[in-house]
């Protein structure tokens, strides 16, 4: 335990001043590339609602006679008229209920845009976590190495071991530093990845915890309609409904109503009753009747197919997103039965370092089952802290499966 220990007090005392992942979550809520465009099409979304319930435009007409027109009033020079186009009850409702839909399809994509970007996030700091592990356990590892190899120079000179035994941990320390060697070109790909996921540059020193704390495993059952996945694909349904039932008032005739103004000119020779008084026609009532409503049908039955696709989809989403969540139940079991596991192993592994330590002088055959176990409790000291990381990647992933965006 004690290499684990010393691994502990370098995570925490190597970093007090970094970047927590609870702060790059923030920023990633924020500021990742993901969200803002979800922010982007909520904004656009929005300005439906508006366009919705419009009236249609207003139709203004002029005209002036080269050949006035007589009438009994007189001369007719010009004539101004305006109509307007009266919707059917329930059209602009929905209208309103389709704008309505797709604001609310944008609103739950930036919910699955920050949910998304938090496993991100998340994933990314949890590489670079096991990266530290991995390297700090590798430097323990050559440290151990070299106060053996010290140990050793005094045991060859005095005639206790071989020079081959010791020549043995010269050749593991030249692999263990090759290894730490190699291991300092990933950093800058790790580093690329978290900023990616937070959508700004960072500062490269982050805050890493001593060790991964596992909170306890909720439930996913019955969850699903209250996900935004799933109230996304309503969000769908709903607007092809409404579309269509847009489409079927186009299939409806058009009612118009307006007035005419023409303007008179007074007979000069002529003097009958209203000479030369304007006249107004009010009201106008036109009626446009569709002869073939062919088009706007095969269009209405285009939105209703894409609403029973969307339902299909819906469903299709169900099934994949409830085996998603049982793969995350059952990862969550079997990493934190191989945290135990490996615990156990390697409290015992240890145990079985100090007694061949001590065994080392009166046999130093012990010496080669010494360097074994060393990697032994390297690799199951590595093993833990996996296995605890795969855990809590489980919850993070039951988070985001529930579509959660709140920090906890």
């Amino acid at each position: 335990m004690k290499r684990l220990l010393i691994i502990l007090v370098l995570l925490g005392s190597g970093s007090a001043f970094g970047q927590t992942l609870e702060e790059l979550e923030v920023m990633a809520l924020k500021g990742a590339p993901t969200v803002a465009i979800s922010e982007a099409e909520m904004a656009q979304a929005q300005t439906q609602l508006a366009q919705a319930g419009a009236w249609p435009a207003l139709m203004i007409g002029a005209g002036v006679f080269a050949v006035p027109i007589e009438t009994r009033l007189g001369a007719q020079r010009a004539m101004f008229s305006v109509q307007q186009r009266l919707p059917w009850p329930g059209q602009w409702q929905a209208e309103e209920r389709a704008a309505e839909a797709v604001i609310d399809q944008a609103s739950l994509g930036k919910d699955m845009a920050q949910t998304t970007a938090l496993l991100t996030v998340r994933q990314a700091w949890m590489s670079c976590y096991l990266w530290r592990i991995s390297r700090l356990t590798k430097q323990e590892e050559l440290a151990w190495l070299e106060r053996l190899r010290r140990v050793l120079e005094s045991k060859v000179q005095a005639g206790e071991v071989s020079l081959e035994s010791a020549l043995a941990v010269e050749s593991r320390i030249t692999v263990v530093t090759s290894e730490l060697k190699a291991m300092e070109y990933e950093e800058a790909a790790l580093q690329s990845q978290l900023e990616a996921a937070v959508g700004q540059p960072l500062s490269g020193t982050y805050d890493f915890p001593d060790s991964l704390v596992v909170p306890a495993w909720g439930t996913l059952d019955s969850a699903w309609l209250a996900t935004p996945w799933a109230k996304r694909w309503e969000a769908k349904e709903a607007e092809f409904e409404a579309r269509a039932s847009q489409m079927e008032y186009m299939n409806r005739p058009q009612i118009q109503v307006g007035a005419q103004y023409w303007v008179i000119g007074a007979y000069e020779n002529l003097n009958p009753e209203g000479n030369g008084r304007d006249a107004l026609m009010l009201p106008q009532v036109g009626l446009s009747i569709p002869l073939s409503g062919r088009a706007n049908r095969a269009k209405v039955a285009a939105q209703m197919a894409a609403r029973d696709r969307a339902a299909a989809e819906k469903e299709q989403a169900y099934w994949n997103w409830r085996k998603s969540s049982t793969d995350a139940q059952v990862a969550y079991e079997q990493a934190l039965e191989r945290k135990t596991r490996f615990a156990a192993l390697l409290q015992l592994a240890t145990q079985r370092e100090r007694l061949l330590t001590a065994d080392l002088s009166r046999d130093p055959s012990a010496l080669s089952r010494l360097l074994e176990l060393g990697q032994e409790i390297n690799r199951l000291q590595w093993q833990t802290r996996q296995a605890e990381s795969d855990a809590m990647k489980a919850v993070w992933k039951a988070q985001y499966l529930l579509g959660q965006t709140t920090l906890k």
